[in-house]
């Protein structure tokens, strides 16, 4: 019996069914400290605000010094001509120099290229996993990177 009642001491659970009393009130706001928070959000949320403004502006003067520069040279001739002389080369037929066909072909060349790969992977993964491999370690993986993707 001296050895039970040492081992309580020691701080092992009690074997009473009495559960401590936690007292909730403790944990509840003030109303002082809900109003301290609520200044501190309103302020926060001006600040962020204040920011979103101060970093809209120099966008903002970028997109409007893009357009009112670039409009001039948006044309047929700039979406028609490549860059083929540019230096030195003779003017397009509005008084510019060269072109962005180049760069829609290319674009359309990379985007077909990478079309002709990854549609038939697509179409094989979709199958192997809808027919074949239900529910494996090699579907589960495959629903992985597809979905990182």
């Amino acid at each position: 019996m001296m050895q039970n009642s040492e081992s309580l001491q020691a701080g092992s659970v009690s074997a009473s069914s009495e559960s401590p009393k936690i007292d909730f009130n403790k944990f509840r706001p003030t109303r002082s400290r809900i109003a301290s928070r609520k200044r501190k959000d309103a302020f926060m949320r001006v600040l962020i605000f204040l920011s979103f403004v101060v970093a809209l502006i120099p966008l903002l003067s970028l997109l409007f010094t893009t357009i009112v520069n670039g409009i001039k040279r948006l044309n047929l001739d700039f979406l028609t001509h490549n860059m083929t002389y540019v230096v030195g080369g003779a003017a397009t037929g509005t008084g510019g120099y060269g072109g962005i066909l180049h760069a829609i072909i290319g674009t359309l060349e990379i985007t077909f290229g990478a079309m002709l790969i990854s549609i038939p992977i697509g179409i094989m993964c979709s199958v192997y996993l809808i027919e074949y491999a239900r529910g494996s370690r090699l579907a589960t993986l495959i629903n992985l990177v597809v979905d990182v993707m």
